[in-house]
């Protein structure tokens, strides 16, 4: 009967450690469960029943002094070894006096000091019937080599893998997955085919990171035609076993000791750009993209000018083509480019908040969009929803549409009289002061003040015409306070002081 260990620790690099620190089967260990903090403990131990817990001491909602003392009421035939670093020595003396066994240092932890201590007190427990036992694997060495953890080796890994090349095969699970299949049964299927596709030859299955299934090829260059069709049946297999696959074939890895390096450094990533090939169940590890060059980045400036100026329509097109554009060169990495679309909704929400669309809508749009846009599971989905959401947002445009252009060329139309300025325009119509100063120059070869006053003009040309008022009132009624300036202001506009214009077009009535 093998020795249930259960694992309480807050960093997910020490535990990942001290998980593949031995071959623990091979000792007649096991490890039961883990957890990241005390309270999350108590809830797995009930259920793991494991015979030693081995906590560390500084974590969060829980610490270890107290998970001690709770096991000690609850649990008292479990042992309780101490993880501590070296200025915890108060709180290790408050966890021997709640019923820890014992403890070790975490800064200088060894595998064969853990490995004695752990022998030594199961040895103790009537219920273990512990009878410790040393028969490393293969697979437990591959899974030490691909954590990096070379240096707790329990035995030279030469021996196991005496070619002097080396391939994975790999398949990240979850991803891949709505609902993941039970991994120990995936570990067996991939073991059994790849003995029928490698014919003998030297292959090893591992389970890694409770999420990946590893098979390692260890050939010569020789054979690499023939590995490779054989990984490639080893692939079909799995497929149709498990009803779907996406599994990598790594480059070449010339040594034992280069497993993690290769891993780490690119090849790990590699597992997750299913986006971009929904349709394979085997790549090779060279066809992948592993460094993307976007194609170009996302215009900011000029989609946050185009709902400013109200032209949705065209922002929600800019929108679409540059998801298509990245998507037909898969030039950006996948959750990236789900952030940045997220990012671009977000913008088009807050727009239609300053537009006042009701509350109630806006917070109903951030909670769907975004979830559906993390939802996607392959780039044609993507871009399937990226048109959709452009629709359906078009629908806004109307209702709660900005106000365009003409909409101020008309409310300057209508309040001609008031103190208008260019600024406190921009600011009602929620425009970009420096667009609509060059609105008015490229449209109207003028100013906005010079456009103003045209408009002034003209009013006033209709009021003197009817010589009602005299020429200080036509003044006021079409916004000059200053008699003086609006005669200079229709002098310089018409050639004329208002007082010869009015003169001029009684004598031609006549």
């Amino acid at each position: 009967m093998k020795c249930r260990i259960f694992l309480v620790e807050d960093e997910y690099e020490t535990r990942q450690s001290i998980h593949y620190l031995v071959d623990w089967a091979a000792y007649g260990f096991e490890i039961a469960g883990e957890a990241a903090n005390g309270q999350q403990a108590l809830e797995l131990i009930a259920q793991a029943r494991p015979h030693i817990v081995l906590t560390d001491i500084r974590m969060p909602q829980m610490d270890g002094v107290e998970l001690t003392k709770t096991l000690q009421m609850r649990f008292p035939d479990i042992r309780v070894i101490v993880l501590s670093g070296y200025s915890d020595f108060e709180y290790v003396r408050d966890c021997f006096q709640y019923g820890a066994v014992d403890y070790v240092l975490k800064p200088t932890l060894q595998a064969d000091e853990l490995l004695t201590l752990l022998e030594r007190i199961a040895s103790k427990i009537p219920s273990c019937h512990f009878v410790p036992s040393f028969r490393p694997t293969a697979e437990s060495l591959l899974g030490l080599l691909l954590a990096g953890m070379s240096e707790n080796l329990a035995a030279d890994p030469g021996p196991f893998f005496p070619g002097p090349q080396y391939r994975l095969l790999a398949m990240d699970v979850p991803y891949v997955f709505d609902k993941a299949p039970d991994l120990g049964r995936c570990c067996d299927l991939l073991r059994k085919a790849a003995q029928e596709c490698f014919s003998g030859r030297c292959t090893t299955v591992a389970e890694f990171e409770n999420r990946r299934l590893v098979l390692l090829i260890n050939t010569s260059a020789e054979f690499e035609r023939r590995d490779t069709m054989a990984a490639r049946r080893v692939a079909v297999i799995m497929k149709h076993s498990l009803g779907d696959s996406f599994w990598v074939y790594s480059d070449a890895i010339g040594h034992w000791s280069e497993l993690y390096q290769h891993w780490k450094n690119g090849y790990a990533a590699t597992l997750k750009q299913r986006f971009y090939h929904h349709k394979d169940y085997f790549i090779e590890e060279a066809s992948l993209r592993t460094g993307f060059q976007e194609r170009g980045p996302w215009d900011v400036q000029h989609f946050s000018a185009l709902l400013e100026q109200g032209r949705m329509l065209d922002a929600l097109d800019a929108m679409v083509q540059y998801t298509r554009d990245i998507l037909s060169t898969a030039s950006m990495e996948e959750l990236k480019l789900k952030a940045l679309l997220s990012n671009i909704v977000y913008q088009i929400i807050d727009y239609l908040e300053e537009a006042e669309l009701p509350l109630e809508h806006t917070v109903e749009l951030r909670r769907n969009l975004i979830v559906r846009i993390s939802n996607t599971r392959f780039s044609g989905e993507l871009l399937q929803l990226t048109e959709q959401l452009a629709e359906e947002l078009q629908q806004y445009c109307i209702v709660k549409k900005k106000p365009s252009e003409e909409m101020i060329l008309d409310y300057v139309e209508t309040h001609y009289a008031q103190q208008l300025s260019l600024y406190d325009l921009a600011k009602q119509f929620s425009f970009n002061y420096h667009y609509l100063s060059a609105y008015f120059t490229t449209h109207y070869q003028k100013s906005f003040t010079e456009y103003l006053n045209t408009v002034r003009i003209q009013k006033a040309q209709q009021l003197l015409q009817e010589n009602i008022l005299s020429v200080a009132e036509v003044g006021a009624q079409v916004g000059y306070t200053d008699n003086s300036y609006f005669s200079r202001v229709f002098k310089k506009s018409l050639g004329v002081t208002p007082t010869a214009y009015r003169k001029q077009y009684q004598k031609r009535q006549r």
